[in-house]
């Protein structure tokens, strides 16, 4: 249903949905990626994130699972050496340094699954960030009318951020009218269980 649902706004993604770069850069600078950093944008869509990307590290991997969107991404980075995967996340399989999910937290609807799936793609001392330009309230009352069904409401960070601290060291959280940001390091030596 996610996937049907992205596959017939593909081709109109980029005209409906405004990104303030400005809040975009700010957080991807606050997060320290080095050129050296394989980086993985979970969901990746159009491509938002990539031309930012492109400037902070020199492995990327884009993953969506909306063939369609994935295409688009790829028409506008061809031949810059980014990896695309037409993949759902939790069948990724491929070590990374780096997570970024931007825009697509309430979209992942079993978020314990999600923290586990982060903490077995991730390197040792790997990092993920969740992240949004927008705060909470906003994107709630915008899935409510547009994305209903879609999309699970997004807590306080101090509650969401409890499906990660099992498997990650929080490093910084956001939640204000502005952002909405979890972001942790991978602790070493956790046995998981189901």
């Amino acid at each position: 249903m996610i996937k049907e649902y992205f596959d017939n706004l593909a081709g109109v993604w980029d005209k409906i949905c405004v990104h303030d770069e400005k809040k975009i850069e700010y957080i991807l600078n606050l997060l320290d990626i080095s050129k050296t950093d394989a980086v993985l944008d979970c969901g990746c869509g159009t491509g938002i994130l990539e031309k930012f990307l492109l400037n902070l590290s020199s492995d990327i991997t884009a993953v969506d699972i909306s063939s369609k969107m994935l295409r688009i991404a790829k028409n506008k980075y061809k031949g810059l050496g980014i990896k695309f995967l037409n993949a759902d996340l939790f069948d990724v399989d491929i070590k990374f340094d780096f997570a970024i999910l931007y825009n697509i937290y309430p979209h992942i609807f079993e978020k314990t699954k999600l923290s586990k799936k982060l903490y077995e793609i991730l390197n040792p001392d790997g990092r993920f960030v969740i992240f949004h330009t927008d705060g909470k309230d906003a994107l709630n009352k915008m899935h409510s009318i547009k994305a209903s069904g879609l999309a699970v409401e997004l807590n306080d960070v101090k509650i969401e951020k409890k499906h990660f601290e099992k498997l990650f060291d929080i490093t910084m959280e956001i939640d204000n009218k502005d952002y909405f940001l979890i972001s942790g390091i991978k602790r070493s030596g956790v046995k998981e269980k189901d």
